[in-house]
């Protein structure tokens, strides 16, 4: 923005600078900010009187000049150049990011059918059955998948300190993979009977997890308390009665078929929702922003990168010391996915206003609500939640899943109809109101 001072004005801010000056400095001869402007002039300087005047400038000017040209400024402007003679400034202000979209009524994607096969369904019955799966004792030596209880104690053989003593624990026998960890349990146990004891050995390496363990050779003592039998569970009707409110092995069967086909419809429209963004953003005939809203998104950016560093309990110096990197190289490497996201959540502000999509109380209080219950139910959850920040964070939460629903309706070609149907809702709500009225 560039802000002409005619030279009438531009004297009159100097003399009322030069009077500032005269107020704050004792000038013998003269009442406090009543020494003539010639005389300031000349003992403190042309550039003292014009650095005092640039308050006026910035407070006053400045002001006026974005109220006239009707500006919403993001961030407080700076001055780029001044020239006082005439007196000229060239201001940079930076302004509310501006978006226009493409034509995105219009965009489609193609979206795949859900099918479900016969196969899924009996593997997620499968699944299910064993939830229901039952060990029952028995008198012979434990085999691979049966559950075996046991008292344990732990030694360290190299300085004779118990690790552990007469811990009771269970464990269910299963084979192992080549990559599972070095402690093994499993395999020693096999071939064992109740009140049957053994003591073996295991050495673990320097970088086993569990510190108590890792570079030592430990001794382990194991008395067999109890041998139990997997009793498998029949894929039948009394399955069915007992996983809900299902008469029929039939009828547990459709519901699983219809929660797979929810699951998959739910990834299809998932990745659809990425792709219709994408499209979006690279169809949008604008999007632009102030630096000073990159620079506040690259701050957040890196303030939440070192609280997640903060809960696993280290901080970001600690990492770009062991990376070699600086503050600032750091920041222009993450300065990339800054942009990028601004792109995306600037597009959907616009559908979001295009669209006219809103959130009401309601919809805030009962997601505060369901949140806090996420939370635990604390005190300190609800305070949170029920901040204004809070209600703001979550407002914007809201808008956000219902502008990347709409998208996805708009790009399956469904938009149309779910205009229609809110609207009879609409129609239906008023004619009850009417009767009530009435």
């Amino acid at each position: 923005m560039t802000v002409e001072i005619d030279d009438r004005q531009r004297d009159e801010i100097l003399k009322k600078a030069a009077r500032r000056i005269a107020r704050e400095v004792r000038i013998p001869g003269f009442r406090p900010g009543k020494a003539p402007y010639r005389l300031i002039l000349n003992r403190f300087g042309e550039e003292a009187i014009q650095e005092e005047a640039m308050d006026h400038l910035t407070q006053t000017i400045y002001k006026r000049a974005i109220k006239e040209a009707e500006v919403e400024p993001y961030a407080p402007a700076t001055m780029e150049e001044i020239e006082w003679n005439p007196l000229v400034m060239q201001i940079k202000v930076p302004t509310d990011p501006v978006t226009e979209l493409g034509d995105y009524g219009a965009m489609r994607l193609e979206t795949e059918a859900v099918e479900v096969s016969d196969d899924e369904v009996a593997r997620q019955l499968e699944q299910l059955a064993e939830r229901y799966i039952t060990f029952e004792p028995v008198e012979r030596a434990a085999q691979w998948g049966d559950m075996v209880s046991i008292t344990i104690s732990e030694k360290d053989i190299a300085s004779g300190d118990m690790l552990d003593e007469d811990r009771e624990m269970e464990i269910t026998l299963a084979e192992r993979d080549d990559d599972a960890p070095e402690l093994d349990l499993h395999t020693p146990l096999t071939g064992m009977s109740e009140d049957e004891e053994k003591t073996f050995t295991q050495t673990f390496s320097e970088t086993y997890p569990e510190k108590k363990y890792a570079g030592k050779e430990i001794e382990f003592h194991v008395l067999v308390t109890a041998v139990k039998a997997k009793e498998e569970v029949e894929l039948d009707d009394d399955l069915a009665t007992m996983v809900g409110d299902f008469d029929t092995l039939d009828e547990l069967k459709e519901k699983l078929r219809e929660d797979i086909a929810e699951q998959k419809q739910y990834e299809i429209d998932g990745g659809l929702i990425e792709e219709a963004m994408e499209k979006l953003v690279a169809e949008a005939k604008t999007i632009k922003w102030p630096s000073a809203m990159e620079e506040d998104e690259l701050d957040n950016a890196i303030k939440n990168q070192e609280f997640k560093l903060e809960q696993s309990g280290l901080n970001l110096k600690a990492m770009l010391s062991a990376e070699q990197k600086t503050l600032e190289e750091y920041r222009e490497e993450t300065r990339e996915k800054v942009r990028e996201n601004l792109k995306y959540s600037l597009a959907l502000s616009k559908l979001v206003e295009l669209e006219g999509l809103t959130v009401d109380g309601d919809e805030i209080a009962q997601q505060v609500e369901w949140m806090i219950a996420m939370s635990g139910g604390s005190q300190e959850a609800r305070d949170a939640y029920t901040s204004s920040e809070g209600a703001r964070v979550v407002a914007n939460n809201i808008l956000t899943d219902k502008a990347r629903r709409r998208l996805l309706a708009i790009v399956k070609g469904e938009a149309e109809e779910e205009a229609d149907e809110a609207e009879a809702e609409e129609a239906v709500v008023e004619e009850e109101a009417v009767v009530e009225e009435e």
